[in-house]
């Protein structure tokens, strides 16, 4: 068994999974140390079906038995489960960030004003726009280290998303729309329900734009296999938007 597992409370297929994937060096390199640090990782299955979740209090990630329609899942739909939960389990750290260091904490967000939120609303979208581009790159690299067969479905969900096109997702502004408009943003920010005209995150994005392009967007280049995201600063920061002068 992979180190830092719960071999004792893991269920034994689970972690059978999670060997199968950490074969490959995409997954032990970028993935298993993100979760998995003093604590062992423990794998839970449960009845039913649902979204397989992470819960950082006890370092665990349950996967339920069956898909939406009722039947048991594949041993890919399983790894695929753990594969996602553990890249959640990086877009909750970097979430944990930019409640410090970058500014945004529960009591300022409460008193900061629409700026401050709209910020906030865009940091968190940014981090969640990083990491769909990096599920994306790391579903194909695994694929192509397994010595095994494909461990993953492919293609990666949402790497559609990334093709050539107008709405084409290696623009930051480009996702921060879809999510605009599913009403996905209103998570962060309430003033960002669709169709968010006047929302106030639009005119940070604009302003921040004219300064800063390499963070807001992706070449095709690192999405193309094998892949590899060049490492990103989050451009929304408290900081930077309270220097921003908005009209």
């Amino acid at each position: 068994m992979a180190p830092k597992v719960d071999q004792v409370k893991s269920d034994p297929g689970l972690s059978q999974r999670y060997d199968e994937l950490y074969s490959t060096d995409a997954f032990k390199s970028r993935l298993h140390n993100i979760v998995t640090t003093s604590r062992a990782l423990l794998l839970l299955s449960a009845p039913g079906f649902g979204a397989a979740q992470y819960d950082p209090t006890n370092n665990s990630i349950t996967v339920w038995q069956q898909s939406s329609v009722g039947v048991a899942k594949t041993n890919m739909e399983l790894r695929d489960d753990i594969f996602f939960e553990m890249h959640n389990a990086k877009k909750s750290m970097a979430f944990n960030d930019l409640g410090g260091s970058k500014g945004y904490n529960r009591e300022s967000l409460a008193s900061g004003g629409i700026k401050k939120k709209a910020g906030y609303a865009l940091a968190t979208e940014w981090v969640e726009w990083a990491n769909v581009a990096e599920f994306v790159i790391l579903t194909a690299l695994v694929n192509n280290q397994s010595t095994i067969g494909q461990l993953l479905p492919t293609p990666p969900v949402y790497q559609a998303a990334f093709a050539p096109g107008a709405t084409c997702w290696l623009k930051f502004s480009n996702y921060l729309n879809a999510q605009l408009a599913s009403g996905h943003t209103t998570t962060y920010d309430a003033a960002a329900a669709p169709p968010a005209t006047g929302w106030l995150g639009k005119k940070i994005l604009e302003a921040l734009a004219t300064k800063n392009k390499t963070d807001l967007e992706i070449t095709s280049v690192e999405m193309a296999p094998p892949g590899s995201l060049n490492t990103r600063a989050n451009p929304f920061t408290w900081g930077l938007l309270n220097t921003l002068q908005l009209t």
